[in-house]
This record gives structure tokens, C-alpha cells and sequence, in this order.
């Protein structure tokens, strides 16, 4: 499997809060020292801090519970 998920919809849960998350992949990239990390617009806004709410968000490629999700 590629790294690169561009374009892929994912369903997963941020490791910072653990709040469930939906939307799609707009890039990807490896890091130093190969963890892949991707950004991900969502369909849904999640809330990671009090008062501070996210349509965007990163996360590794071990945050993700299903890729290319139906949306």
C-alpha cells in the first residue's frame, strides 16, 4: 500500500482527545524518521481544546480506523 492516501476518505480517532473524526485527505507527507503523517479536512468540526474547533487537523497514519470510508 502507498503512503500517499491524497484524496482518500478517512474515519479515525485523534490520539490528543480521542474524538472520532470524518473527512478527507487533502495531502500526505514522511516525516523524519518515515512516520507518515496526513492532513485531513473534515466533514464535521472537532473540538481539540475548550472554545477551539478544528475543520482541519493532522494525524500519523496510525490514528486512522478506516481508510477510503464511505462518505
Amino acid at each position: 500500500m502507498s503512503w500517499n492516501r491524497e484524496n482518500q476518505k478517512v474515519i479515525g480517532r485523534h490520539k490528543m482527545n480521542g474524538h472520532h473524526y470524518l473527512g478527507q485527505i487533502t495531502s500526505s507527507r514522511v516525516k523524519l524518521g518515515g512516520t507518515v503523517q496526513h492532513t485531513v479536512k473534515l466533514v464535521a468540526p472537532i473540538e481539540l481544546f475548550p472554545g477551539d474547533e478544528r475543520w482541519t487537523i493532522l494525524i500519523n497514519e496510525d490514528e486512522i480506523l478506516n481508510g477510503d470510508a464511505s462518505i
